[in-house]
């Protein structure tokens, strides 16, 4: 059990340094290439449009599941990007508001490990 837990920390902490390595390494317009590249598009093509606030950033926090972050912020983002690592699936999902928000969500095994927002 605590060799379980030691592993996933450390899965954790390689992704949220994965994170933000991209994010220093010059990829800052992550959120406005997306949206400039449509990929905020939900089946139908139609683009996302929610509705939330920073408020509703502030309440996502680690541990929170996928199903509890959809909630708050009003339906499934637009996944970036999954891959594993051994026995665990990391995902990248990312939401909109209509004002041009962005929510990134990182998650391992569904559960939020890192979080991210630019446009509040």
């Amino acid at each position: 059990m605590r060799v379980t837990l030691i592993v996933g920390l450390f899965v954790l902490i390689a992704l949220a340094v994965r994170i933000l390595v991209s994010d220093l390494s010059g990829d800052r317009n992550f959120d406005q290439r997306i949206v400039a590249e449509g990929r905020y598009v939900d089946a139908t093509g139609s683009a996302l449009s929610f509705t939330f606030t920073y408020a509703d950033y502030e309440l996502i926090k680690p541990g929170m599941t996928y199903d509890k972050v959809v909630e708050i912020l009003g339906g499934p983002g637009h996944e970036e990007e999954t891959s594993n690592y051994g026995p665990i699936i990391l995902r990248r999902v990312g939401w909109q508001n209509k004002d041009g928000a962005v929510i990134v969500v990182a998650f391992a095994d569904d559960r939020v490990a890192v979080r991210y927002q630019t446009g509040f």
